[in-house]
């Protein structure tokens, strides 16, 4: 016991401090026995110090702690004459029930409780406290892991589109390299291997703010702080599947980019299997892949997204770059053959079209 039964009996002023309290206000290694403290407009008398009892399992410091006797807090401090939590301990761990039904119907005659009323105070022994404590834990748990499953799902889609993006303003760049030689096993690898930098150096400065602001907030409320190698290597195994998983869509997409190049393919075709052919370039197109086609056909011609005409006559004559562009830019070229013939399948273009003595001059 802390206190003499006299000082229980008469409500004494005397108090011992625990050693972060002792600390704080005597400075460290000083014994403050006999010292006067003040607890609220009461002043006590120091009679002893416990010794350091460190931190308890949530964190809360064991030693910021003041203990008076309990008659003088309820007489001097709180002003109530009654008592608003009790501690009890059963001789054993077989014994806890037996002893929680005890203070039960104890309290019930103590507070004249008939058997048709509710109890009007809660016994609650530290497995229920431990129950309720892991059940916090595990929603704790859950809703954190759904918080962060959110987050990676989000920087996922978010690397996905920018490998989209990637392959798309990269088109040139990857027919180049499957001219020279690339196979799509490259350029997958290639473009892997840019999602997962990606999504790596995301988790660089992704576990670098989480240790930073683990160190700052612990410094600031002076808590321990043990950061998990194991932890970081997760989290760095996580971006590496982020990446790799959202990443292979993109990389996939640009490996399966095919050119084709096709020289007079209509040679020989009715005008109804031009026809189709053409539906069978916007299939091929439709699936990523590129189309050159070396062609006279106006049918052709006309349906292309870009024109590279040659000429500006044949054999010795020809060979040079006349004009490029898309139809309706060729139409209106007045150096080029082919603008002249398609000038006339494109009708809203022809107004625009230089007359042929213009051509002529030039």
């Amino acid at each position: 016991s802390y206190f003499t039964t006299y000082d229980e009996r008469t409500a004494a002023k005397v108090c011992i401090l625990g050693q972060t309290v002792a600390e704080n206000l005597f400075g460290a290694g000083s014994i403050p026995l006999g010292a006067t403290v003040q607890i609220g407009n009461v002043p006590f008398s120091v009679v002893g110090v416990l010794t350091s009892k460190g931190q308890s399992s949530m964190g809360q410091d064991n030693d910021d702690i003041v203990i008076a006797p309990f008659s003088t807090v309820q007489q001097k401090l709180a002003g109530t004459i009654y008592a608003n939590m009790l501690f009890a301990s059963a001789i054993s761990s077989e014994a806890v029930n037996t002893a929680v039904d005890e203070i039960t119907q104890f309290l019930r005659i103590k507070h004249d409780l008939r058997s048709w009323q509710q109890n009007d105070f809660t016994v609650r022994t530290q497995t229920e406290i431990a129950s309720t404590a892991d059940a916090t834990t595990k929603t704790m748990t859950l809703l954190l892991a759904s918080v962060a499953a959110i987050s990676l799902i989000v920087g996922g889609i978010g690397i996905m589109n920018i490998m989209l993006v990637s392959v798309t303003e990269r088109t040139r760049e990857i027919g180049i390299r499957m001219a020279v030689g690339a196979r799509g096993g490259d350029v997958l690898t290639q473009f892997l291997i840019e999602a997962l930098t990606l999504s790596l150096a995301g988790g660089i400065i992704g576990v670098a703010l989480g240790v930073l602001t683990s160190r700052v907030v612990s410094n600031i409320q002076k808590w321990p702080n043990v950061i998990s190698p194991q932890a970081i290597g997760l989290a760095f195994a996580f971006a590496a599947i982020i990446g790799i998983f959202f990443g292979w869509y993109p990389a996939r997409k640009a490996a399966n980019r095919i050119l084709y190049i096709l020289d007079e393919p209509t040679t020989g075709l009715h005008f109804e299997d031009v026809g189709k052919l053409l539906m069978a370039f916007k299939k091929l197109i439709d699936g990523g892949a590129s189309l050159v086609v070396i062609e006279h056909n106006l049918d052709i011609i006309k349906s292309a997204d870009w024109i590279i005409d040659l000429g500006p006559e044949g054999g010795s004559g020809g060979g040079l770059i006349v004009a490029t562009g898309t139809p309706e830019e060729i139409v209106r070229n007045p150096r080029s053959h082919t603008g002249h013939w398609l000038a006339r399948m494109l009708p809203s273009a022809d107004t625009e079209r230089p007359s042929s003595q213009q051509e002529v001059v030039v």
